[in-house]
């Protein structure tokens, strides 16, 4: 029968035992846009031979580890991720497969050292697949663990010095790429191409405290659907925005679709007709997607912590102004009771007194005029 691993907690540190020949472990992880030289990277500095792609599609479309290589002490492994961009699989199984990795690692007690982020210089316009990916790289991370974090920028031979120095100041100063992660304490530096530059980049990193990426504690201490998460929220945020551009063209198609048929223009009407099956099929997509994102179980996830929000707060509130409730009441019943007490006594208090009078030897009722 197997056991589950303790929940880590926020607060806990982890220990890194030194292996057997003294060296201490180090695993970072390796993030960027499909195409940007990450199985590169990662086979250079550890000299594995991970496969690497060469035509137009992706070959990284799963986690991959590099052999461990001794640096300064230390036996350091590449962690080789998809990009969001893969061209076989979709965001919501990369975002999946990522943090199902992120999760098992952490529930284990596991941390990284740090992320590596490649970025290509020779890129003229960083473009919505890049913001996108960077967006995931700043949610993933999250604020705190940005300190332990690398954007390393490659491709230099591409460009001349003055271009991809100029690019590289404007990645470092606007909040859209990486000024965010800079301000959080991350570092950038150049790559070259060579297994210097690799090692220097990763010794920058082999000093960090090791800590959890936000992504962990959400899905591990913090128990979250994958959905719930800030990667998860930003991923169903972009597919809402997609869904909608994608409506607002539909409907311009049918507009167009109108006109043709007033024109009888039957050659438009088959091109207005074939591009309307393409975004059809492409909004038909993005709900699937989301729904996987979702789950079978969200809606039923939502009620069960809805009624346990409910347990934890309503009722108790609830059970508190019943009480109050009964206490009013019984103050009211016991106020009638003593005002219906005191009019009581002030009826029957005057004709005891007279009674008295009588049994003292006053005058009878009769003798009173």
């Amino acid at each position: 029968m197997s056991t589950k691993p303790a929940k880590p907690t926020t607060g806990r540190k982890f220990s890194f035992r030194p292996t057997k020949d003294g060296h201490k472990e180090a695993t970072i992880a390796v993030m960027g846009c499909t195409g940007s030289g990450k199985t590169t990277f990662v086979n250079l500095a550890s000299k594995s031979h991970l496969r690497v792609g060469a035509g137009l599609e992706s070959c990284t479309d799963t986690i991959q580890k590099s052999q461990p290589f001794e640096l300064d002490g230390y036996t350091v492994t590449l962690v080789d991720t998809p990009g969001f961009d893969d061209t076989n699989k979709s965001e919501v199984e990369i975002l999946t497969m990522i943090c199902d990795y992120l999760r098992e690692e952490y529930a284990h007690r596991r941390c990284l050292r740090g992320v590596i982020y490649l970025h290509r210089i020779s890129d003229n316009r960083v473009g919505g697949t890049a913001l996108q990916n960077i967006r995931f790289f700043h949610r993933l991370c999250g604020d705190k663990a940005l300190k332990n974090s690398v954007v390393i920028t490659n491709m230099w031979n591409q460009v001349t010095s003055e271009v991809g120095t100029s690019r590289e100041t404007e990645l470092k100063s606007k909040d859209i790429f990486f000024k965010p992660a800079i301000d959080k304490g991350a570092a950038m530096l150049r790559h070259d191409n060579t297994i210097e530059s690799a090692h220097n980049a990763i010794r920058h990193m082999l000093h960090n405290k090791p800590m959890p990426l936000a992504i962990q504690v959400e899905l591990v201490t913090d128990k979250k659907p994958i959905y719930e998460t800030e990667a998860g929220q930003t991923l169903l945020g972009e597919m809402a925005t997609r869904e909608q551009k994608h409506q607002r063209e539909l409907e311009a198609l049918k507009k167009e679709l109108e006109e043709a048929k007033r024109d009888h223009d039957t050659e438009a009407m088959q091109d207005i007709e074939e591009a309307r099956l393409r975004l059809d099929a492409e909004v038909g997509q993005l709900i699937d997607e989301r729904q996987r994102l979702l789950g079978p179980d969200a809606e039923g996830a939502r009620e069960r912590r809805k009624l346990s929000w409910m347990r934890r707060v309503v009722l108790p509130f609830v059970h508190l102004r019943a009480s109050v409730f009964g206490i009013c009441c019984t103050g009211f019943v016991f106020t009638c009771l003593f005002s219906i007490y005191q009019w009581r006594s002030a009826w029957t208090h005057p004709l005891a007194i007279i009674q008295t009078g009588f049994a003292e030897g006053g005058p009878s009722l009769d003798e009173i005029p």
